[in-house]
């Protein structure tokens, strides 16, 4: 048996310094990488590719956060997740 998470129901995600809610359905798992430039135009410059340094984690997270007015990205390796919240249709 396993505990499968639903990554289309995570309703928080439990990180060192607190619950963190994800908004709209935006949590999302895939390769952890540095970059800087415009993503989604593809006019990016790659800085650390996942696998690039065996130091740092391959696989990562990301979601966005309502904080006050503003929506926010959060991003991180995926070993920075204790625990997670999902919603239950």
């Amino acid at each position: 048996m396993s505990l499968s998470i639903n990554v289309d129901a995570v309703h928080s995600i439990l990180l060192r310094d607190g619950w963190h809610d994800v908004v709209e359905d935006s949590f999302c798992i895939d390769a952890y990488e540095y970059v800087s430039g415009t993503v989604s135009l593809r006019n990016f410059q790659l800085h650390l590719g996942g696998g690039q340094d065996e130091t740092v984690s391959t696989t990562g997270f990301g979601t966005v956060e309502q904080v006050g007015d503003r929506r926010l990205t959060l991003s991180g390796p995926i070993s920075s997740i204790i625990a997670v919240r999902e919603t239950i249709a």
